[in-house]
C-alpha cells in the first residue's frame, strides 16, 4: 500500500506541474497577466519578440490621473533587466486612458518560447493637494513573437 501513496502523490505533483505549463513548449501558450491592483496591462497589445523587444499598452485604473515615472520589465528566465526605451518622463495619464511601455534587451529566444516578465510601476495620483506614490507588480507570461 506505501508504494500506492507514492505512486498517487507523484501522479497529482505531474498533473500540476503540466497544468502550470512546465511541459509546455510554448505552442498553445496565450498571453497571461497576474498582479496588477490597479495599472494594467491591455493582453492584446502585449508583445515580446524573438529579438528581446518588449511593448504593451497599460491601462490607469487608478480612478484619477497617474504620473508614470518608470516601467521595469525584468526577464526572470533570462536573469536579465531590460533597457526602457525611454520616452519623455514622467508621463501623465488620465483615468481610463492609455499609456505605451517599450524596452529592449529583454533577452532572446525562438518565437514560441514561453517567456516570464516581472513588471513594476511607479507612479503617482494627485488628489487635492496631495501626491502619494504607488507600485504596481505584476508577471505576464506568454510565448516570444516572431
Amino acid at each position: 500500500m506505501t508504494y500506492g501513496w507514492a505512486i498517487l502523490v507523484l501522479l497529482i505533483v505531474g498533473v500540476i506541474l503540466w497544468k502550470l505549463g512546465l511541459f509546455s513548449s510554448g505552442e498553445n501558450t496565450t498571453v497571461v497577466s497576474t498582479g496588477f491592483a490597479r495599472v494594467k496591462p491591455q493582453s492584446s497589445t502585449l508583445r515580446l519578440s524573438s529579438a528581446g523587444d518588449f511593448n504593451c499598452a497599460f491601462i490607469n485604473g487608478a480612478g484619477g490621473t497617474i504620473t508614470v515615472y518608470d516601467v521595469i520589465v525584468n526577464n526572470t528566465d533570462r536573469k536579465v533587466t531590460c533597457q526602457p526605451v525611454t520616452s519623455a518622463s514622467p508621463v501623465s495619464v488620465p483615468a481610463g486612458e492609455n499609456f505605451q511601455a517599450q524596452a529592449s534587451g529583454c533577452g532572446t529566444d525562438k518565437a514560441g518560447e514561453v517567456y516570464h516578465l516581472d513588471v513594476t510601476i511607479n507612479y503617482s495620483i494627485t488628489r487635492g493637494s496631495s501626491e502619494t506614490f504607488h507600485t504596481d507588480f505584476g508577471v505576464i507570461r506568454g510565448p516570444y513573437e516572431a
